[in-house]
């Protein structure tokens, strides 16, 4: 079959020498590099379960952004990290120069230079976007929270010396057609925020440049062009900073700008047009301020006490409602090896208990039953066997158990859950009582039924 004529067809390049291929191959990378910006959304109506995820995916970027700002690093977090890089960069001269370089010239104030280039800092903070890896973001948060101070300084000098009201940037970036319907299509006047630091560029015609070049390469993708206001009068939640205003040393980025991690917009618009022959989708956004009422009310859960307290656990459980089940248990386990953990019987219990839900959502039941175990034999080590905060245990052990066919161990641990809400029964509510109850009922049923059909065989 021929192709449409008008389909964009991608020749392959055939290279002479090594040196051009690799060349080639660098500067494809530096470009997909620019594509990779994980984006989070939040529709104006959250109902439905994929609104929900959404949610999640959104606080848990919210969430991870406070984390990081109010992270207290250790002195030796520079040379830890650097020991690193040198490590998983062992076979690249290229970037064991830069790691050179970073260790005898990164200092707190240069952070955002090293941001903006295209080395392995800038290839970590790529990879945490889409990977979430725990132990990654701790060895890179004291770049992370140097690049949001740095930008915080010069976002104070933005508003000192800007004469300018209004400001508009732009940003180019593809999207697969089911990832722009999940995202975008039916997003207006809802909230967006980048999953990492985002730069955007003053001039209109350097984002269309970038889609171009990326749509290409990869005709499928769908091109998205972000038009991004701010209203310099407004006093903004997130830092940014024109790098025009600062002492960078790339003056090809004089007209970028540069937001902090999880920066929120506004979706105002969403519409398709087609500029410089191409085919896109020009996607409004305005910088949301500090009187936004719906990003108030959404991150209020980050304002809880208990939330604050226990940092990692809450960030598990975004990833579970996210359903991201896997990615949640990679969590928890890595939590587990903490020595801190390990040490108090109750966090022990908390990341034990969570676990066990993990893989009970996962339908592994066994697994689910080993931790629920563990959680109970942590809480006993500080609590004794008679306190009502040891039901809900004794209950997702016995859900594990029915779940499992051993409807005998199931009712024993129904009922002894049952026998620790008797002395508390008014500060337990009913819907949990009535659970229980039922839990009782339907596996004393199942196991009357074995009973008969034992009786039965044997009879026979």
């Amino acid at each position: 079959m021929l192709n449409n004529i008008h389909d964009p067809i991608v020749q392959p390049n055939i290279f002479r020498n090594s040196t051009d291929l690799c060349n080639q191959l660098r500067e494809d990378r530096e470009l997909f590099e620019l594509d990779y910006v994980a984006i989070k959304t939040v529709p104006p109506l959250c109902s439905d379960e994929v609104a929900l995820k959404c949610k999640a995916s959104f606080l848990l970027v919210q969430y991870m952004r406070g984390v990081v700002i109010r992270y207290k690093f250790e002195n030796d977090a520079k040379d830890r990290f650097v020991e690193f890089c040198r490590i998983h960069y062992a076979d690249n001269d290229e970037q064991l120069c830069e790691i050179d370089k970073f260790d005898r010239t990164y200092r707190p104030q240069n952070a955002l230079y090293w941001l903006t280039r295209n080395t392995f800092v800038s290839r970590i903070f790529n990879r945490i976007q889409h990977t979430l890896e725990i132990d990654l973001q701790y060895k890179i948060s004291f770049i992370t929270k140097h690049i949001h101070v740095q930008l915080a300084h010069y976002s104070d000098q933005n508003d000192s010396s800007s004469k300018e009201t209004s400001w508009s940037f732009y940003r180019g970036k593809t999207m697969l057609q089911h990832e722009f319907d999940a995202f975008l299509r039916n997003s207006s006047d809802g909230l967006l925020s980048f999953s990492w630091f985002i730069m955007a560029n003053r001039n209109k015609n350097v984002a269309i440049d970038l889609l171009h070049r990326l749509i290409t390469v990869n005709p499928q993708r769908i091109a998205i062009l972000f038009e991004i206001y701010i209203d310099t009068t407004k006093h903004v939640i997130s830092p940014f900073a024109l790098l025009e205003n600062n002492d960078h040393e790339d003056h090809s980025k004089k007209d970028d700008i540069c937001f902090t991690i999880g920066t929120v917009f506004r979706i105002q618009s969403t519409e398709q047009v087609n500029e410089f022959s191409i085919e896109m989708w020009q996607v409004k956004l305005i910088l949301v301020d500090d009187s936004d009422s719906q990003l108030f009310h959404l991150v209020e859960p980050l304002r809880n006490n208990d939330i604050q307290t226990n940092p990692l656990a809450y960030a598990g459980r975004l990833l579970v409602e996210m359903g991201d089940f896997d990615r949640a248990e990679q969590f928890y386990l890595q939590i587990l090896l903490d020595p801190s953990v390990l040490n108090q019987p109750r966090r022990s219990c908390r990341i034990q208990t969570a676990l066990g839900s993990v893989f009970t959502l996962k339908n592994e039941f066994n697994k689910a039953l080993e931790h629920y175990q563990q959680a109970l034999k942590a809480s006993l080590s500080c609590l004794p066997p008679n306190h009502p905060d040891l039901m809900p245990i004794h209950s997702a052990i016995g859900d594990c158990y029915y779940k499992t066919g051993n409807y005998l161990l199931a009712l024993q641990s129904y009922e002894r859950a049952a026998q620790l809400i008797q002395p508390n029964m008014q500060s337990i509510d009913q819907q949990t009582l009535d659970d229980l109850n039922n839990h009782i009922v339907n596996t004393r049923k199942h196991l009357n039924s074995s009973a008969w059909r034992d009786t039965v065989q044997f009879s026979v």
